[in-house]
């Protein structure tokens, strides 16, 4: 099971992503699967997507502007669905 918010295929789909991997020795290093044996793994995760930090990858742009707290008039529009403000601050972080 999980968290209160999650569902039976997310669930699923974690199990998927994780199958076959190892549990490390809280190193951060990973011992199968597709982040690649013995390689340094990190990464951050949401309630929607993970995001692995790899030197493939390229840099991660993590936007700060974007965070809710101290910004009342973003939180209210969240809590109404409105994501217009999330989109226009995301893309000027860009």
């Amino acid at each position: 099971g999980g968290c209160c918010g999650t569902t039976p295929q997310h669930i699923r789909l974690l199990r998927n992503a994780v199958e076959g991997l190892i549990p490390g020795d809280g190193t951060g290093t990973c011992s199968g699967g597709t982040a690649g044996a013995g390689r340094a793994v990190t990464g951050l995760a949401s309630r929607s997507q993970a995001v692995l930090f790899t030197e493939a990858a390229g840099p991660v742009i993590i936007g700060e502007r974007i965070n809710p707290t101290g910004r009342k008039q973003l939180a209210e529009d969240i809590r109404r669905g409105s994501f217009a403000v999330v989109r226009r601050d995301a893309k000027a972080q860009v």
